[in-house]
């Protein structure tokens, strides 16, 4: 049995893109409701500021993968990823000296940009992998839910024993004892001739379905990370849940994300990914909604646990679409950036609701953005199916030969 989880989860084309996804670019992500809290402490300011500063990192995370999407194919993923991942070492460790809110957000620019450079390797790295994508995408996935539960429990007692610094000087170590892995990355880039074969990259990027895909992922993380960012506020402030009691909460959280993969790799054997994929959709935003509104720990409770089975699910649901889209990878790497994107505004727009016009706005955006996600959820899956029959359709001019 472990030499079958090694064959399967601990090979270069599994490895080295988690390494790159969960353990660099994503790792903020994970444990933002610690980060959050702990920013607006150690600086002293309010819900909507801590916002502005984490979606500042977060834009910029956006950005970095953004630049290099279009071009990504052309250069070496090992070496964007060990890039990105230095930037994002540095961008930690100046913030981590810094002691005003003006440096801080110039600091975290260059973390951010380094975190989104190092996702858009990972992702473009398995794209690149063909049929196999979505495969790989649901390992890679799995071992994300490993990551997830180690961060879950360790980096809430940094933060409470040295506060902002231990949660940087963790996120520098893990990325640090990360390198290995990301050097197992292939480096292949193509060459000069296949790239004059293959259509423009920014022909791929603007296809509808591409565009429908990078907008379903985009709404999908603004969605999650609003409730995401404020389920520690809520559990504490709303419902009196005692801190130690909200971390064992999550611990639980982080160990029930490992079940969304797998549940997804039993699923697929049985209904096909499009019904999958809006399930996912319909389930996740139905938690979100009742995260916001409940008055019951119970209820909170109950849709803590199952909020990451259902995420995860969904997640490697929209990664095998994307991957599928487009073998080149473009596709994927922007999803990268649609989840740095929607990830970056939803601090923002979530801290301004809640100061702004309470439990009850913050409820109104949550709902408009779980709208628009399964508009473009239905858009995505209606285009890679008329994609998909045109394709089998015999293009103009050519002859087709019947047997007789």
């Amino acid at each position: 049995m472990l030499k079958g989880f090694r064959q399967l989860y601990l090979n270069r084309e599994v490895i080295g893109p988690f390494a790159a996804i969960y353990g660099v670019g994503f790792a903020p992500l994970l444990i933002l409701p610690f980060l959050f809290t702990a920013i607006i402490n150690y600086f002293s300011i309010s819900e909507a500021e801590a916002g502005m500063l984490m979606s500042v990192e977060l834009g910029s995370m956006c950005l970095g993968s953004l630049l290099i999407a279009p071009v990504i194919d052309r250069f070496p993923k090992k070496y964007l990823a060990l890039l990105g991942t230095a930037l994002a070492i540095l961008g930690n460790l100046l913030f981590m000296s810094s002691d005003s809110l003006t440096t801080s957000y110039g600091y975290l620019v260059i973390a951010g940009l380094g975190y989104g450079l190092a996702l858009a390797a990972g992702n473009a790295s398995v794209a690149a992998l063909g049929v196999r994508s979505v495969e790989v995408f649901n390992r890679v996935v799995l071992l994300g839910t490993f990551m997830m539960i180690m961060l879950l429990n360790v980096f809430p007692r940094l933060i409470v024993q040295w506060s902002l610094s231990g949660a940087l000087i963790g996120l520098v170590v893990l990325h640090c004892l990360l390198i290995p892995a990301l050097l197992s990355i292939p480096s292949s880039a193509l060459t000069k001739n296949a790239e004059e074969k293959n259509e423009s990259q920014y022909k791929v990027l603007f296809k509808p379905l591409s565009v429908a895909i990078i907008l379903m992922m985009f709404f999908y993380f603004t969605r999650d990370t609003m409730l995401w960012v404020f389920a520690e506020n809520i559990a504490s402030n709303r419902l009196g849940i005692e801190p130690e009691n909200v971390g064992l909460l999550f611990s639980i959280h982080g160990v029930t994300s490992l079940l969304g993969p797998l549940l997804l790799i039993w699923l697929l054997h049985r209904y096909s990914k499009d019904k999958l994929l809006l399930l996912g959709i319909v389930v996740t935003g139905t938690i979100s909604i009742v995260v916001s509104q409940t008055q019951s720990v119970l209820v909170y409770s109950s849709m803590v646990i199952i909020w990451s089975t259902a995420h995860f699910f969904t997640y490697s649901c929209i990664m095998g679409i994307a991957a599928e889209a487009d073998s080149k990878g473009v596709v994927a790497a922007v999803a990268g950036a649609a989840v740095m994107g929607g990830t970056a505004v939803a601090p923002a727009i979530a801290g301004y609701a809640m100061d702004s016009g309470g439990l009850s706005l913050f409820t109104i955006s949550v709902v408009t953005v779980i709208l628009a996600t399964l508009i473009f959820s239905v858009l995505s899956v209606y285009l890679k199916n008329r994609s998909a029959a045109t394709d089998k359709q015999p293009r103009h001019g050519q002859l087709q030969i019947k047997e007789l």
